[in-house]
């Protein structure tokens, strides 16, 4: 009986170990696929303050469309949760 508790328990053991192991890799591959977002997010970021600056320069000679200026400006930083 006690043969057959300790072969359960080495059982158990591998499959937990597989599991670990199995969600390390996991993790291991969001976290790039996490770290590869935010640069595209950090670009896109600053193609679009690129694009306000842009439309800030153009005299647009309409008032209606030189509220363009009064577009709420995108923030430097952004704050991730877990960071």
């Amino acid at each position: 009986m006690t043969e057959n508790l300790l072969q359960q328990l080495e059982e158990r053991t591998v499959s937990l170990l597989t599991e670990v192991e199995t969600l390390r890799n996991k993790v291991s591959h969001l976290s790039r696929e996490n770290a590869d977002l935010r640069a595209e997010h950090t670009t896109h970021m600053k193609k679009v303050r690129e694009l306000l600056s842009l439309l800030d320069t153009l005299d647009l000679g309409n008032s209606s469309l030189s509220n363009a200026s009064n577009i709420e400006r995108l923030p430097d930083q952004v704050i991730y949760a877990n960071s």
